[in-house]
């Protein structure tokens, strides 16, 4: 059966552990069948401890490229201009970055039970009034 391409940055991303379950999967197999393939590989994890590190494998390690969780709520939203709207349906989903699929799929769950926010949204309310009440006056 025909492999499918496996490029560096699959390798890169398959050590990170940042790709689907299923690529990784996928890539997991192909190396053990592709004595060519674990090579490569072993030069990655050699490279890696080594430490040697390019600015992109740098930048995708601290994943300099991901938005905050401000950004993704008003993604949820539909509050962002056009092009960061189009700019972050790339990174979720042409890229499929893990971690911030998984930063939105958590931002849905708390939108979707409000029950759980609106305890908490209380607590805040009760110690704001309680601070901006005035002082008691002395007699």
């Amino acid at each position: 059966m025909l492999q499918p391409s496996i490029s560096d940055a699959d390798l890169q991303a398959y050590l990170d552990e940042t790709l689907t379950e299923g690529r990784s999967i996928e890539i997991e197999q192909a190396v053990r069948a592709d004595s060519a393939l674990a090579e490569r590989l072993a030069q990655w994890i050699r490279q890696r401890d080594s430490g040697v590190h390019s600015v992109g494998e740098i930048w995708r390690r601290h994943r300099l490229s991901c938005p905050g969780r401000e950004t993704l709520q008003l993604f949820l939203l539909r509050r962002l201009p056009a092009d960061q709207e189009r700019h972050l349906q790339l990174h979720l989903i042409t890229l499929g970055c893990i971690y911030c699929l998984s930063n939105l799929d958590d931002l849905r769950r708390a939108t979707n039970q409000p029950e759980v926010a609106a305890p908490r949204r209380q607590r805040y309310y009760r110690q704001s009034v309680d601070r901006l009440r005035p002082p008691p006056k002395s007699s």
